[in-house]
């Protein structure tokens, strides 16, 4: 990215900032080409509004960083109505997400204000929380929901647990919030077991007991319905010396080892959350469910009847239903 940066401005002084030069400062101060590698965070930068207008054309996807509590709300809000406006003729952002990590808790003022401000402007625009918010941040404010609902939020991806301790009394909890959560999303008017509500895990974290990371995630699809499964990305510190930073890429599971299962068992994993998220008619199929498919489906994995070799023989089918006369499915 630097080189190319230098190609278009071959006079530019090039100042690198955020996670990369923060934990693995000689790295980037080696490989990365920028004239000035700065450890912390840069006071006022998060104050400054985006300027669209040095793009080619106009981005349908934008985000919008609150950055700090002492932003002025109305500073952030008039950037936000600029992204959504039109620019030029013809073009402006119609998809915006909150950049902010936590941005309920860190930054509740902000957060409601811009939606609000998108609800009094009737401003036509989809916002998407990508991991920003926490099934929490609905049960203690039970009207908040709603309010992602009136404000246009298509999609809630919630934030996943790494933050959480590896322990099955916390993943139990956490199972209940996200139940009671769903609800409430449900009550707004978004609907279960779709792209529209989706659950988080983490996938990949030092120590932990694959088995139950696997249990923990079928019971996530279970409760929520959608479910993404994100790499841990580790901390350069919790690695060993010896690793170079470019094979401490989560993608790469570099605990793989140390958690007893290897690259390959992590993949056998990701396939297995493929299928818990797989869609028929936009809606995911619950495995732990209450109805008949759902059983006969669990049967035939503990049996292992899917595999001929382990039938039984010739048996009498199970009738789930059938057409009368008149053409319509009769359940039976």
């Amino acid at each position: 990215m630097v080189a190319l940066v230098r190609q278009r401005f071959p006079s530019a002084r090039i100042v690198l900032f955020g996670a990369y030069p923060a934990l693995a400062s000689e790295h980037a101060a080696v490989h990365s080409g920028a004239d000035v590698p700065v450890l912390g965070q840069i006071e006022g930068l998060a104050a400054q509004h985006v300027d669209l207008s040095l793009y080619p054309s106009i981005p349908v996807f934008s985000y919008l960083s609150i950055g700090t509590a002492q932003r002025p709300v109305g500073d952030l809000c008039e950037e936000f109505l600029a992204k959504v406006s039109s620019v030029r003729s013809g073009s402006r952002v119609w998809q915006v997400a909150f950049a902010d990590h936590n941005v309920v808790k860190r930054f509740p003022e902000h957060f409601r204000a811009v939606l609000q401000a998108s609800i009094d402007h009737k401003c036509k625009v989809s916002f998407f929380a990508l991991g920003t918010l926490h099934p929490r941040d609905l049960l203690e404010d039970p009207e908040l929901a709603a309010l992602l609902q009136r404000a246009a939020f298509k999609q809630l991806v919630f934030a996943d647990d790494r933050h959480l301790p590896l322990a099955a009394e916390t993943r139990e909890q956490l199972l209940d919030e996200y139940a009671r959560a769903i609800d409430l999303c449900a009550a707004a008017g978004y609907r279960r077991r779709t792209d529209t509500l989706v659950a988080s895990a983490s996938l990949g974290r030092p120590g932990e007991n694959p088995e139950e990371v696997v249990a923990f995630m079928t019971n996530l699809a279970h409760v929520a319905g959608s479910l993404m499964v994100i790499p841990y990305q580790p901390d350069p510190v919790e690695c060993p010396a010896s690793l170079p930073l470019e094979l401490q890429n989560g993608k790469l599971f570099p605990f793989a080892e140390g958690n007893q299962l290897g690259f390959r068992g992590y993949q056998d994993i990701l396939g297995l959350a493929a299928m818990l998220n797989a869609k028929y008619r936009a809606h995911t199929f619950d495995f732990l469910g209450d109805g008949l498919i759902s059983r006969l489906v669990r049967e035939s994995l503990v049996t292992e009847r899917w595999d001929p070799r382990n039938s039984p023989g010739p048996s009498r089918p199970v009738t789930v239903g059938w057409f009368n006369k008149e053409g319509k499915w009769v359940r039976s």
